[in-house]
């Protein structure tokens, strides 16, 4: 696995002003209203970070060789993060969790072990992404499948209780425990729609979203 990239640091520090009341963010279905934690900033001030398009309020989020790398304070357009189409309905919040991949050798000498490292040195992010019509359509059919398989899963146990045949009723049990198997991890799968590649104290690396959407923000320069 290739190393991620090193975004840009922070510019040196400036006098402290004096305080002034938070800004005020723009809400939903306002002309300036981007995304990124609704009406309550991740942080009590949002951070004055470099970026090219910083001026037109929509800095912190760059391109780095189809990646998309943001700050944990950026806000991302209304756009569909899987094909860049105007965003329906309101932005889908994600909490992401990342840990270095070596951590998935703790497994071997105890899986409790790995679990307590990985909680112990994970970084946390709270993301707001957005589907168009089509995309928001397609994820509420895939989560009606998964409540289908989950309740025909309860369904078979309910049979095998109430049958005499027992190779029916070992049938049942095993197709209802695969069932919530299936369910688990189809639902696991769905609900990710954005997976981090990785994230440290203030960047989000982000995976699997519409490479023209990428392609819409500034390129990342190395050595920045």
């Amino acid at each position: 696995m290739s190393q991620a990239p090193v975004p840009p640091r922070y510019p040196p520090k400036v006098p402290q002003q004096p305080q002034q009341a938070p800004p005020q963010y723009p809400q939903a279905g306002q002309d300036d209203y981007l995304v990124n934690v609704p009406g309550q900033p991740q942080a009590a001030q949002p951070v004055s970070y470099y970026t090219p398009t910083a001026q037109h309020g929509a800095g912190g989020v760059w391109n780095y060789g189809g990646v998309l790398v943001m700050h944990k304070q950026a806000q991302l357009p209304p756009q569909c993060i899987k094909c860049c189409e105007p965003a329906d309905g309101p932005p889908l919040k994600r909490k992401l969790t990342w840990h270095p991949g070596w951590v998935y050798l703790l497994i071997l000498p105890g899986l409790l072990f790995y679990a307590i490292v990985a909680m112990a040195i994970q970084e946390k992010a709270t993301v707001y992404v957005s589907l168009c019509e089509k995309h928001r359509a397609r994820r509420r059919m895939h989560l009606y499948i998964v409540w289908g398989i989950f309740l025909a899963s309860i369904a078979a146990f309910f049979l095998a209780g109430n049958t005499r045949n027992q190779d029916s009723q070992a049938f049942l049990i095993i197709g209802g425990i695969l069932g919530i198997l299936i369910s688990l991890i189809y639902a696991m799968i769905l609900s990710r729609l954005v997976s981090p590649d990785k994230i440290d104290a203030q960047y989000v690396w982000l995976k699997g979203i519409n490479p023209q959407y990428v392609n819409q923000f500034p390129s990342m320069q190395q050595g920045f």
